[in-house]
């Protein structure tokens, strides 16, 4: 909140117009601080790294995100009063957990990536923030549905499609008639995805996930350089 006192220092006379924003800025400090909000653990037996990925596998406790919804992530051990926004890509089989998967690129991932590394078989404290949502959550609502991503940014498309997968699975039905497996209209949807990379190095981020995306009609990766 330094840039509150500059500003009255400099441009008293401006300073009516930053009130508002003030107080609006406080109470959602305040907010925040009293709901959506818990501490969990991260389990060690479930989480590693590889490469330049960390795989972070959080127990959810009551939270029940919906596909393209993110939490707020801090770490004490990294810094206390720091932050950070990640997509949930899917839970666990019978969703005790929620995984995060975050590439070291600057110097907080940088530390946790580190951690998981000298830390394997211990439990790390995490305080979560959650869930938010984002446009993605909406996607459900189509039946044809074209996402465009970058990078990282490939998070809530996949945590989508995971979700749409396990909609399919859970929801087909017997035809009666014969031994194949329809499924209801409503779960005939037509994606296209189009992933914009800088390198090949991205695709070992959500390889293993790739796996399970058989039922989309159409995945594109776009690369704009090959290494």
């Amino acid at each position: 909140y330094l840039w509150i006192i500059v500003i009255y220092i400099h441009v008293p006379s401006e300073f009516i117009y930053i009130i508002p924003i003030t107080i609006l800025i406080i109470i959602d400090y305040l907010l925040s601080h009293h709901y959506h909000r818990y501490s969990s653990i991260i389990i060690p037996s479930k989480s590693f790294t590889k490469d330049n990925l960390s795989i972070l596998r959080v127990i959810k406790g009551d939270a029940n995100p919906k596909s393209g919804e993110y939490f707020l992530l801090n770490i004490p051990t990294i810094n206390k009063h720091i932050y950070k926004p990640f997509t949930v890509i899917q839970s666990g089989v019978h969703n005790e957990y929620c995984e995060f998967r975050i590439r070291k690129v600057g110097n907080w991932t940088t530390r946790l990536h580190k951690m998981l590394q000298d830390r394997p078989e211990h439990p790390i404290n995490i305080k979560i923030k959650g869930p938010y949502g984002s446009p993605a959550t909406a996607l459900a609502r189509y039946k044809n549905i074209l996402m465009y991503s970058t990078g990282v940014g490939l998070t809530p498309s996949l945590s989508f499609i995971m979700s749409h997968i396990k909609e399919h699975q859970s929801s087909t039905v017997s035809c009666g008639q014969c031994d194949e497996k329809s499924l209801p209209d409503i779960y005939a949807k037509n994606i296209t995805v189009v992933w914009v990379i800088r390198d090949t190095s991205w695709l070992s981020t959500f390889y293993d996930l790739f796996n399970n995306l058989q039922e989309l009609r159409k995945v594109y990766n776009y690369k704009s350089k090959v290494n």
